[in-house]
């Protein structure tokens, strides 16, 4: 999976009840929460790193 396919679908899950435009805004602060939307390095947080 591409990082640009995975960021598309984290933005869509976190979308769900809220306007596009208040996403794409908040868009720089989900590319840090998500290691810049790589799918490996996610794979690999610890049960800390995702509760927290």
């Amino acid at each position: 999976m591409t990082k640009k396919i995975f960021e598309f679908i984290v933005l869509d899950l976190f979308q769900a009840g809220l306007n596009w435009e208040t996403i794409l805004k908040k868009r720089k602060g989900f590319k840090k929460a998500f290691s810049n939307f790589d799918p490996k390095k996610i794979s690999k947080y610890s049960d800390k790193k995702i509760k927290n």
